[in-house]
């Protein structure tokens, strides 16, 4: 049976990289020959270990980016979409209360006591 192979990319130097049953050191080789079949791969970068998991079937090369931002672990707040949707927000709001503040309120007439 052919062997496939994985092309690890790096966006951060990962301190280990375990793939399946092999664990690799820091200078892990970018590409790696397996037997095919279902593997996880954990890769240890700045304290933190993402986890992916990949199929690799005869003869395939696959390509896998290993980083901070990955499809499982990227949260809505890290979108650049959403940090300018935010900022856009935070800004009419404070232009809402500078300009609320700024208005003068009409002062309410005091009322007496009626006479009738």
């Amino acid at each position: 049976m052919e062997n496939a192979y994985l092309l690890l990319e790096y966006q951060q130097p990962p301190k280990r990289v375990i793939i399946g049953n092999y664990t690799l050191a820091e200078a892990a080789p970018r590409r790696i020959e397996l037997p095919p079949g279902n593997y996880t791969v954990i890769a240890d970068i700045g304290g933190r270990n993402l986890t992916y998991t990949v199929t690799l079937k005869p003869g395939q090369t696959l390509r896998l980016v290993v980083g901070q931002a990955t499809v499982n672990t990227q949260k809505a707040a890290t979108n650049p979409i959403y940090i300018f949707a935010s900022a856009v927000l935070a800004i009419v709001a404070a232009a809402a209360y500078i300009l609320l503040r700024g208005i003068p309120r009409r002062r309410q007439l005091a009322r007496g006591q009626s006479h009738s």
